[in-house]
């Protein structure tokens, strides 16, 4: 029997942040009857209002609801009816910058979805909205735009081309080969020049982009590793482009003859180059800055600041970098520095907490200039943010970049109608995000957390109105927060730092929760106080915890599984069979039955041994944890959270594909077993899933799933109430 589909349309909501408390918004995913016209994601929304008649006040909160650019989500599911709950952008990445003039700027990169992104501003970086790029467009790593309405992006898929102001990018015709370009130089809206690690030639065009070329570069230089990454042209006719190896290139012919300048830089200053004339450029990269004010015969280093990203020289004697200083937020950060007297001595500007270092800059002017932050790849839960200076980077203001949510890394439902989720990227770097449904997913209502917590690493929902949150401060020590108004308001509660890493919490009853992660932490009394655990788990870092009593719990990690069953007095390690899969996950819808999970993706991440991925990545019990049975799965699923809402049925979400590819740019599993994890079928999600992390059950028919999109998707809930 073939099933009818079904074509939800996936609608975002922006977060409402009020000083001083927690306020919520509600979004709606109504089904329209045909796709709008793509819009930006507002950063802030309007308040509430409020009417009052003679017997009733009435509170109305305004919900506009805009689509995620390119978004219909068919459901196509012939074995499961999946289907996208909510969904939001994903968190920009600003890897190069272009401003044809002072208040129009593009800045291109990859978002944390592992797809390329373009965003623009017409107000000198005051607000930057999302540009539509066709579908399948992989991460941008260069721009250039040589007028307000003509850009060129190029990154791993080829380059894009707009001449419309970013109404609509298109893919040109280029030579076999032109790939995994790196940058892009557009003296004038006819000439361009792109490099990339595909080829060691120089792709040129003289006609807008209608057609291109390729330069030969000498045969000294052209070699596996020695293609040009960089380009930089202050004329038509003059460039000069460099690699990470050493090799420094020019032509003053346009392109069509290029030759080795200088004496070789030792190499590591070719992530970006800049010129400010056609004979002072500026090259940079991990070893610092290289700099010739004589056309390329001679080159200077400037090794003061490692890490450079992004290089602008407005002038030959103006020019500013970004990058990187230092490995963590004490004692690094990212950093703008600048020189005005053509590189002979260069003075911060600016310095921001570590976010993994700035990426692109851009500077129409001598005293204009917008930098952006590179870091989603690398730290999800920090968002790209972008700075601008107006006089000369004496000053520097942050633009208001379109609202974005990562992924969303738990998801805890009291009811089937009643879940909460939270956010593992946000808006704004050090803000964590809750959401709330109490309609079974129609409407999520977002808030801000209050306090310190920077990065969230689990909830649990016992009832409709009381959570815990458990996740870890700006100092590195865990953080605990509760609700007991459904979400509306949530209140700090200290944990002492004796465990660290802390993460999942299974929640029992309202007053009783176990948390783990380098030992395990209970509280009897709704979290008013925390006790460490005597469990001797041998320094493993545990995962996962399921309870399905007040005095009985599991939890794993690695290759452990450690039980009560007299709430904590006592804990024993459980032995499992041979070849099981560091665990990650565990699900107990009862105190003698229970499936774990596990996978090897951490292993390839230098963590948890053994690796590669053994027979069992799915073990049961059925007699309290006394004997566990290994399970096989098919092959390239790498579970990452299990749910079994009954004694039979259970739900697996986890990553689709080589383990090597995790975790950008995967997608999105999901499987049933209705005989308690001994068989598995593989579930059909909506195309746009990505890896998801986290997955709950509140009955054998209703199901939530959450994480994160591809294809500019960021953070998503995923549900069915068919199972």
């Amino acid at each position: 029997m073939v099933r009818p589909t079904w074509t939800p349309w996936v609608l975002v909501g922006a977060l409402l942040v009020l000083s001083g408390a927690s306020a919520f918004l509600s979004v709606s995913t109504s089904t329209p009857a045909a796709p709008p016209a793509p819009a930006a994601i507002p950063a802030n929304l309007p308040l509430p209002t409020t009417s009052t008649t003679s017997s009733t006040t009435t509170t109305t909160t305004p919900a506009p609801v805009v689509p995620v650019p390119g978004m219909p989500l068919p459901l196509t599911a012939s074995d499961s009816t999946w289907q996208v709950s909510t969904a939001y952008p994903a968190v920009p990445g600003v890897a190069a910058m272009s401003c044809p003039s002072s208040s129009a700027c593009y800045a291109g990169g990859t978002n944390s979805s592992g797809a390329g992104d373009v965003l623009v501003t017409t107000d000198a970086g005051g607000t930057w909205s999302t540009e539509n790029l066709p579908p399948g467009t992989g991460g941008l790593t260069g721009i250039a735009c040589p007028s307000v309405s003509t850009c060129f992006a190029v990154g791993t898929t080829g380059i894009l081309v707009t001449t419309d102001s970013g109404s609509t990018w298109a893919a040109p015709a280029t030579p076999p080969g032109a790939d995994d370009l790196t940058a892009i130089a557009c003296p004038s809206v006819s000439h361009c020049y792109a490099v990339g690690t595909g080829d060691s030639s120089v792709l040129v065009t003289t006609d807008s982009g209608a057609t291109w070329t390729t330069g030969a570069v000498p045969a000294s230089v052209d070699g596996p590793g020695d293609e040009p990454t960089s380009i930089a042209c202050p004329s038509a006719t003059t460039c000069y482009a460099t690699n990470d190896n050493g090799n420094d290139l020019t032509t003053t012919d346009g392109g069509q003859m290029w030759t080795v300048v200088g004496a070789g830089d030792g190499g590591g200053y070719g992530l970006a180059i800049s010129c400010g004339s056609t004979t002072m450029c500026v090259s940079g990269g991990e070893s610092g800055l290289f700099i010739t004010a004589n056309g390329g015969m001679t080159w200077t280093p400037y090794n003061q600041m490692w890490n450079i990203a992004g290089i602008a020289c407005p002038s030959a004697r103006d020019c500013f970098a970004t990058g990187a200083t230092g490995m963590n937020d004490n004692d690094g950060g990212g950093e703008i520095i600048a020189t005005t007297d053509g590189g002979q001595t260069w003075r911060t500007e600016t310095y921001t907490p570590w976010y993994g270092g700035l990426g692109g800059i851009a500077c129409p002017t001598t005293r204009e200039c917008l930098a952006g932050d590179d870091d989603t790849s690398s730290d999800g839960n920090l968002a790209g943010t972008i700075y601008a200076t107006t006089d000369g980077g004496r000053t520097w203001r942050t633009g208001k970049v379109p609202a974005s949510i990562g992924a969303l890394s738990d998801v805890a439902c009291a009811t089937t109608t009643t879940c909460d989720v939270i956010a593992d990227s946000t808006y704004a770097a050090g803000q964590n995000d809750v959401f709330l449904t109490t309609d079974g997913g129609t409407i999520w209502h977002g808030g801000r957390l209050p306090g310190a917590s920077t990065e969230p690493n689990g909830i649990a929902c016992p009832s409709t109105t009381v959570c815990r949150f458990i996740g870890t401060d700006e100092a590195g020590d865990p953080q605990g927060l509760t609700t007991s108004d459904g979400g509306r308001t949530w209140q700090p509660q200290a944990i002492a730092p004796a465990t660290e890493n802390l993460g999942p919490v299974a929640c029992p009853s309202t007053t009783t929760c176990y948390a783990v992660g380098d030992g395990i932490i209970v509280t009897t009394d709704s979290g008013a106080t925390w006790q460490t655990e005597s469990a001797d788990t041998g320094h493993q870092w545990l995962v996962g915890i399921a309870c399905p009593s007040t005095t009985t719990c599991f939890a794993v990690g690695g290759g452990e599984i450690f039980a009560t069953t007299d709430a904590g007095s006592t804990w024993t390690d459980s032995l499992t069979p041979t070849g099981t899969d560091p665990l990650v996950g565990i699900a107990c819808p009862t105190t003698s039955s229970c499936v774990a999970v596990g996978n090897v993706l951490d292993c390839l991440l230098g963590e948890n041994d053994p690796c590669p991925p053994g027979p069992f990545p799915v073990i049961s019990t059925t007699d309290g944890g006394a004997v566990w049975t290994g399970h096989p799965l098919p092959a390239d699923v790498g579970p990452t959270a299990v749910a079994c809402p009954t004694t039979s049925t259970c739900e697996m979400v986890g990553f689709l594909g080589p383990a090597t590819d995790f975790p950008m740019g995967g997608t999105g599993e999901i499987l049933r077993s209705i005989d308690l994890g001994a068989d598995w079928v593989s579930q059909t999600v909506p195309s746009e899933t990505g890896d998801l992390d986290a997955i709950a059950c509140p009955s054998a028919t209703t199901c939530y799933a959450a994480g994160a999109g591809n294809d500019g998707v960021g953070g998503l809930v995923l549900t069915d109430t068919t199972s």
